[in-house]
């Protein structure tokens, strides 16, 4: 087959892309099968594709810089397929949040992405990657998201001579703050409606 006839054969070769292939035959008296309504000489488009997609996970918002989101993010997932116009094309994207054993070789685990999607409370994990039009998958891209939408908790201890309801001392105060997800960064108080002051350790 050629990519285009000349005066002693053909030239052009099969490259990124779609193309139209031409075959023509001779016989030994030199008579080809030009213009030959019963065979063609012309079959296409061929196209042929062996460069693999990309995958991109975003989250909006961002990341912040603690690694920690205060609240649910939507996740973003994009895919193209490089190649301008001799690319076939992105034919899906496929994403899994949580643990998967989704793959390219086993798609029955996966789910197809439609939207943008919430994710909720806790450390999330998004798996993705997409397949072109020819069958070529990108790479597996796993994104890790941390989610605490729940306040810290914090309990205040007192010890002093107590007389019934009344301290009759100096009255010790212990501040002991917890949470169970991305965990106490800093733990404020103020005494009598003052400012704020960092807690770090008991006072009196």
């Amino acid at each position: 087959g050629c990519l285009a006839f000349e005066p002693n054969g053909c030239s052009g070769g099969v490259s990124q892309g779609c193309h139209t292939a031409y075959a023509r035959g001779w016989n030994n008296q030199g008579e080809s099968t030009a213009s030959q309504t019963g065979f063609p000489e012309t079959y296409g488009p061929l196209c042929y594709d062996t460069v693999a997609p990309t995958i991109a996970i975003a989250s909006n918002p961002t990341t912040p810089a603690s690694g920690w989101f205060n609240t649910g993010p939507t996740i973003t997932l994009s895919a193209t397929d490089p190649g301008g116009s001799n690319a076939s094309g992105v034919a899906t994207i496929y994403g899994v949040v949580g643990p998967t054993s989704c793959s390219p070789t086993n798609l029955g685990a996966c789910q197809i992405y439609g939207s943008p999607f919430a994710i909720g409370q806790g450390i999330q994990t998004v798996t993705t990657f997409s397949e072109d039009k020819a069958g070529n998958f990108s790479s597996v891209d796993v994104g890790t998201f941390k989610i605490d939408v729940t306040p810290p908790v914090t309990k205040a201890g007192f010890s002093g001579t107590l007389v019934g309801s009344v301290y009759q001392s100096a009255v010790t105060v212990v501040l002991t703050a917890t949470d169970n997800l991305s965990g106490v960064k800093t733990t404020w108080y103020s005494l009598n409606g003052g400012a704020n002051t960092t807690y770090s350790g008991s006072f009196k």
